[in-house]
């Protein structure tokens, strides 16, 4: 048995993705020591596990292993913040799950996602009805 056939993840991947992880702490500022802990594991887990589902999705080289997944690495906090604050949003409000897939539509084909909009003080305002409008803010702030 190897590692890869243990764990369920590419070592190439998750060392890649620890770099990420450990390249993405000069883009944060006032860290604890285990909040940069955890955000270097962070990018290692998510591009360790991550990685095989892309690389499978978009028939990846493998060649591809270590950029891929260090960029995995550098954006996962990120990714995560994203995935938590869709899945705060649809925790209060359910009915918003329902107009999740009009906006990839929209975002897909370049049309208007004006109902969506990141904010620069990295929240969320949201407006699926165009009635009312909740700000999200993003984990930690």
């Amino acid at each position: 048995m190897n590692f890869e056939h243990i764990f369920g993840v590419k070592l190439a991947a998750l060392v890649a993705g620890l770099a990420g992880g450990l390249v993405a702490l000069t883009y944060e500022h006032n860290l604890s020591p285990l909040k940069a802990i955890t955000l270097i594991f962070t990018g290692g887990i998510t591009a360790g596990y991550s990685f095989t589902a892309l690389e499978h999705y978009y028939s990846l080289h493998t060649s591809t292993t270590g950029i891929a997944a260090f960029g995995l690495g550098l954006v996962s906090m990120r990714i995560i913040d994203v995935i938590m604050i869709v899945a705060d949003m649809i925790r209060k409000d359910p009915a918003l799950l329902l107009s999740l897939p009009k906006l990839y539509k929209q975002i897909k084909d370049g049309s208007n996602t004006s109902d969506y909009s990141v904010k620069r003080d990295d929240s969320i305002s949201v407006d699926p009805a165009g009635t009312s409008s909740e700000e999200h803010r993003l984990p930690g702030e």
